[in-house]
C-alpha cells in the first residue's frame, strides 16, 4: 500500500512551546522491503541541518564486509532545519522505526506571524480596492451582484466575542447588545471572518441563490449546481417561506467561492473550513471535546464523530501525503499515500477521534450516548456531504502517521490541517 518510491517516510511532531521535534524515521511499515536471500539487510540514519539520510546497506554474495550502498536523501521544508547534535531519546519502535527528539529552527522569521492573519489582511486590502464579481466555485454562477464595489471592508471580532465579554462584567452588559447591532453590515459593506465573509442580503444575486430552511441555521444553496454557499441570520425564522427581505446578514463561505479575475480565496477548502470551526469553538470551553452530527433527517440527527481536540497550535513536517485517488494507475491502485524526497510544514489541529463504524454498534451507541450526557461536550452539526468529507479526511491523515503514533487511549489519531498550502 506504499509508494513505489525509494523516499524514507518521516514525520516530526512539531513542539512550539518546547521548540523540538519528535522526530520518527519509518524503515519498513510504510514501504515494501525486499528481503535478501543470501545475506543480511542494515540501514543507517543520518540526520543533518537540513536533511535526513538513509543508507540501505545489503551483503553481497553473503560476505558481511561487502555491502551495496543504496543512499535516500529526505529533505526538510524550506526555511525549517534541525541541530543534529541536540538529539535526545533515540530509540527503535516495533524494529521497522526509529525515534529521536531534536530542537529545531526557521532559518527565517516568516513563520513567525500567523499565516491566517497575513491571509486575512491580504483579503481586507484586496476587497477594499475595486470591483468584484463574487462566483460559486463549483459551477460560476453569480453569488453577488456584478463588479461589486464594498465602501467599508472590516474584520469582525471572534465569533464568541460577546460571550466572552459578558464573562468580563459584573453588572450593565446592555451595552454590548447594542454593540452586536453594529456588526451587522450595510448594503455597501464586507465584513471577514476566518472561513466565511458577512454581507447584507441586497448585495446578492437572488434569482441565483435559494434559501434551505433546517431546524438549527438556514442554509444558501447555488440555485444552479446546489452547492451549499453559507447561511443566513434571519430576524424571524418562523415566518413560512423565509425570504431575503427578512434577513439581515448573509455569511458565505470562503471555500465555496471564487473571483472570477482574482484567486483571493485559493487557500481555502473543507479542511481549512472545519479547522476555523473547531478553533472559534473552542474560545471559554472548558473541554475540547466536539460530537459531529449531520442535520435532522426524519427527527433524528446522524453522529459521524466524535473529536477531542489534542493540540490546536501544532504542525507537523512530513514527506508523506495522502494519495489523489483520481491520479492512480492501475499498477497502483493499492496505494493510500504517496512518499516524497521532500517534507512539508504544515499547520494542523492535532485530533483524537473515533468515527461510527460502517455497521454501526451497541458500543458506538453508548459512546455516543456517554458524549451527548457530557455538559462540557459541544455539538457540531455540519451538511452530510461535510460530515463525510470530515470522516474521510481524519482517515487519510492517519495513514499518513507513523504507525507507532496512530492509537492513543482506544482513539485514533488525525490532524485537519488549518491552511491549505
Amino acid at each position: 500500500m506504499a509508494d513505489e518510491s525509494s523516499a524514507v517516510p518521516i514525520w516530526c511532531d512539531v513542539g512550539k512551546n518546547l521548540n523540538a521535534v519528535s522526530l520518527v524515521v519509518s524503515l519498513g511499515c510504510f514501504r515494501k522491503q525486499k528481503s535478501s536471500c543470501t545475506g543480511k539487510e542494515k540501514q543507517i540514519v543520518r540526520v543533518y541541518t537540513r536533511k535526513l539520510i538513509c543508507n540501505d546497506h545489503e551483503a553481497v554474495d553473503g560476505n558481511e564486509e561487502t555491502f551495496r550502498l543504496k543512499p535516500t536523501a529526505v529533505h526538510y521544508p524550506a526555511d525549517f532545519s534541525v541541530i543534529p547534535k541536540s538529539c535526545s531519546g533515540l530509540s527503535a519502535c516495533r524494529g521497522s522505526e526509529i525515534q529521536m527528539r531534536l530542537q529545531y529552527k526557521y532559518l527565517t522569521s516568516d513563520y513567525q506571524e500567523e499565516l491566517s492573519t497575513k491571509h486575512i489582511k491580504e483579503e481586507l486590502s484586496k476587497l477594499r480596492n475595486g470591483r468584484h464579481s463574487v462566483c460559486c466555485r463549483m459551477c460560476g454562477s453569480a453569488v453577488l451582484l456584478p463588479e461589486k464595489q464594498f465602501k467599508r471592508v472590516l474584520e469582525l471580532p471572534s465569533e464568541n466575542w460577546l460571550e466572552l465579554a459578558q464573562d468580563w462584567c459584573c453588572h450593565g452588559s446592555s451595552h454590548l447588545t447594542s454593540a452586536a447591532g453594529a456588526l451587522e453590515p450595510g448594503e455597501n459593506d464586507c465584513f471577514v471572518r476566518e472561513h466565511y465573509i458577512k454581507v447584507h442580503p441586497a448585495a446578492v444575486e437572488r434569482d441565483n441563490l435559494q434559501i434551505v430552511p433546517e431546524e438549527e441555521d438556514q442554509l444558501i444553496k447555488c440555485s444552479r449546481c446546489n452547492t451549499i454557499l453559507g447561511n443566513i441570520a434571519s430576524e424571524d425564522t418562523r415566518l413560512e417561506p423565509l425570504e431575503f427581505n427578512n434577513v439581515s446578514s448573509i455569511h458565505l463561505y470562503k471555500h465555496k467561492l471564487c473571483l472570477r479575475n482574482s484567486n483571493l480565496f485559493r487557500s481555502y477548502c473543507t479542511e481549512t473550513f472545519i479547522s476555523s470551526c473547531l478553533i472559534s469553538k473552542l474560545q471559554g470551553a472548558i473541554n475540547f471535546r466536539f460530537l459531529v452530527q449531520g442535520p435532522m433527517q426524519n427527527g433524528k440527527k446522524r453522529t459521524y464523530a466524535c473529536l477531542w481536540l489534542f493540540n490546536a497550535d501544532t504542525a507537523v513536517v512530513t514527506n508523506v501525503h495522502p494519495t489523489n485517488l483520481h491520479s492512480l494507475t492501475r499498477t497502483d491502485t493499492s496505494a493510500v499515500y504517496s512518499v516524497t524526497n521532500k517534507g512539508k510544514y504544515l499547520r494542523v489541529l492535532k485530533i483524537l477521534y473515533k468515527i461510527k463504524p460502517l455497521c454501526g454498534g451497541s458500543d458506538w451507541d453508548d459512546e455516543v450516548t456517554t458524549w451527548q450526557a457530557n455538559p462540557s461536550v459541544q455539538l457540531l452539526t455540519f451538511t452530510q456531504g461535510t460530515c463525510l468529507r470530515l470522516v474521510l479526511l481524519l482517515a487519510e491523515s492517519t495513514n499518513t502517521i507513523a504507525p507507532s503514533l496512530r492509537d492513543m487511549n482506544g482513539f485514533k489519531v488525525g490532524y485537519l490541517r488549518t491552511m491549505n498550502t
